[in-house]
């Protein structure tokens, strides 16, 4: 899988012990992981040109658009970049998994707040265990693909839907379903 790994930026300095573990175990399980917190980056992005903060923006979206869930470490999200990111990835559909420290459980954040959000508590001990049942509890929010056959009746009259309201094949489609969900 490709994971985007998140954590405080301030709290850098004295977790990276924390951070550097659920990184390299997630890279030991033969997962990808997008770990923009670990890479020496600049104090203040508001020094960045424009054209630097453009091609920041574009890698830090591509990844976000191409990684499969987030894991963020949440032990001190007290700054406003990992609640922000957690709420806006989450609203995209995006499953995230959410680490806390013992004692430090960001109590704001739970699983009522959305399906896709897996939630648990560690420590460098059982990092290994934790990482194992959240892997798997939040492999069940993974959207999944779907491929099937249509008539040339059918894929004309999701070109003209295509046009007309300006959604893809697969959101009229995934509408369809939800709408028929909701109705059982």
């Amino acid at each position: 899988m490709k994971i985007f790994f998140t954590a405080s930026i301030p709290s850098l300095k004295t977790h990276r012990p924390y951070y550097h573990a659920i990184v390299n175990n997630l890279k030991a399980r033969g997962h990808t992981i997008f770990e923009e917190v670990l890479v020496k980056q600049p104090k203040n992005r508001m020094g960045f040109s424009r054209n630097q903060m453009q091609k920041w923006w574009t890698t830090f979206s591509n990844q976000l658009s191409d990684t499969d869930l987030v894991l963020a470490e949440a032990s001190y999200p007290s700054n406003v970049q990992v609640g922000f990111l957690i709420g806006w990835l989450l609203a995209k559909g995006k499953p995230v998994i959410l680490l806390y420290q013992e004692d430090k459980d960001p109590s704001f954040i739970d699983r009522h707040f959305d399906k896709r959000l897996v939630k648990s508590e560690y420590n460098l001990s059982n990092l290994d265990e934790v990482l194992d049942w959240v892997l798997e509890e939040v492999g069940h929010n993974i959207d999944r693909r779907f491929t099937f056959f249509i008539s040339s009746d059918i894929d004309a009259y999701l070109d003209k839907v295509v046009a007309s309201q300006g959604v893809s094949r697969a959101e009229f489609i995934r509408n369809l379903i939800e709408n028929q969900m909701e109705d059982n």
